[in-house]
């Protein structure tokens, strides 16, 4: 459980780019969650994502990186039916929202060519079409 526990402060120091103060909150029954206005439960929310569009293919590169990073460190440590905190994929530069899913799960998305997971509803990049899912969470593919 301790390689658990530290996936969840590296995937937030990963995503320490949130400008909007709000807090994770962590149990064992909800797992880690970050409530902010970049979600879509917040009230009135709506996305300010006012970057570039190759920011965004930035942004989502960087995020897949850390997920590499957050895979490789958990990786032999967790067992299988442990879901891990991976950071959103989306196409925002502030997002920190999570998508909590098995290894193998984010194995299998980010082992196909230019697909990503990210929580549904949040912004995809111009192209962008939801082709699957994981649980509660979409799987997009980029096009080629």
């Amino acid at each position: 459980m301790k390689a658990l526990a530290t996936a969840h402060v590296l995937a937030g120091a990963l995503s320490a780019r949130c400008g909007c103060g709000g807090s994770p909150t962590t149990s064992a029954s909800e797992g880690f969650k970050h409530f902010c206005a970049f979600s879509p439960l917040a009230v009135g929310a709506g996305w300010q994502d006012v970057t570039s569009r190759g920011t965004r293919r930035e942004n989502q590169k960087a995020f897949r990186k850390g997920n590499e990073r957050l895979h490789d460190f958990v990786e032999g440590q967790v067992n299988d039916s442990t879901p891990v905190p991976f950071l959103c994929e989306c196409a925002a530069e502030f997002c920190q929202g999570r998508v909590e899913v098995r290894l193998t799960e984010w194995q299998a998305v980010a082992s196909r060519p230019n697909h990503y997971l990210m929580v549904s509803g949040h912004p995809r990049s111009e192209g962008e079409q939801i082709v699957g899912s994981v649980g509660a969470y979409d799987v997009v593919q980029k096009p080629d």
